[in-house]
């Protein structure tokens, strides 16, 4: 009885959770549409807010729900051999295991990466052409100011913690559970992961596909969510906050430093 009851909470769960994502994606065209017509102020600001509410529904609430009655949660965090099919398939592609994933306080990646900021924030305002390049239309998403970087800070860490928790673990672990192979379900929600970012056009989709994999390649090898999720947390906030800020800063610097 037990199995029965699992396997029908997981049936609805998936499904309860695609008709909310359904809805988050169609919402997603307009909501960026107004977003884009708001040049600054309270507009801007109450779509944050509402973008954030509905996120922590449809990708954090819903899917811990749906993980829960279906037995799933803890196994997620820690899936072992649950997700061993597809670290298998992950290394004979490609050669990696949890060791590419794996963190550590090493000094030169992290210069690297800061010169890299540097480099692609500097390039636009030297050269007066406005805001730097960016995979996807998200210019409207970016924040113009600091009280909106605090917002999407905010949406940055809803997305790492919830869209890993649905994309990553709900959707693959419930197929799984319903007879889905495990390595069918990660290249599914790879997929309506991709197009859960139609709104940033086909070089958007195409882009967060590959995120994507990277990111189930990084649970799998590892064994862990917690890797997932740090690293989507890690990539949305220079995205959606150091870089805008970093950009912005400069920006305000050179044109001070051209009326002087």
């Amino acid at each position: 009885m037990t199995e029965v009851f699992r396997t029908i909470a997981t049936a609805v769960g998936l499904i309860v959770c695609l008709i909310l994502l359904w809805f988050y994606i169609r919402n997603g065209f307009g909501g960026m549409v107004r977003l884009g017509a708001a040049a600054h102020g309270d507009p801007r600001i109450s779509w944050y807010r509402r973008k954030a509410a509905e996120q922590w529904v449809v990708m954090v609430a819903a899917p811990l729900v749906a993980l829960s009655l279906s037995g799933l949660l803890f196994p997620a965090f820690d899936p072992g051999a649950l997700v061993a099919p597809f670290a298998y398939e992950v290394f004979m592609a490609t050669g990696l295991t949890g060791e590419a994933f794996t963190f550590s306080l090493d000094w030169g990646p992290v210069l690297g990466v800061a010169s890299l900021i540097l480099v692609l924030e500097l390039i636009p305002v030297l050269r007066g052409k406005g805001r730097s390049f960016m995979l996807g239309n998200v210019g409207s998403l970016l924040p113009r100011n600091m009280r909106e970087a605090r917002w999407t800070a905010v949406l940055s860490l809803g997305a790492g913690f919830g869209e890993e928790l649905l994309f990553r673990a709900l959707i693959p672990l419930g197929l799984a559970a319903l007879g889905v192979p495990i390595v069918w379900g990660f290249l599914i929600s790879c997929v309506l992961f991709a197009a859960c970012h139609t709104y940033q056009g086909w070089v958007g989709v195409l882009a967060t596909g590959v995120l994507g994999l990277v990111l189930a390649a990084a649970y799998a090898t590892t064994f862990s969510l917690w890797t997932a999720i740090v690293l989507h947390i890690l990539i949305d906030l220079i995205g959606l906050v150091v870089r805008p800020l970093v950009g912005l800063g400069l920006e305000r610097s050179w044109r001070k430093l051209r009326s002087d």
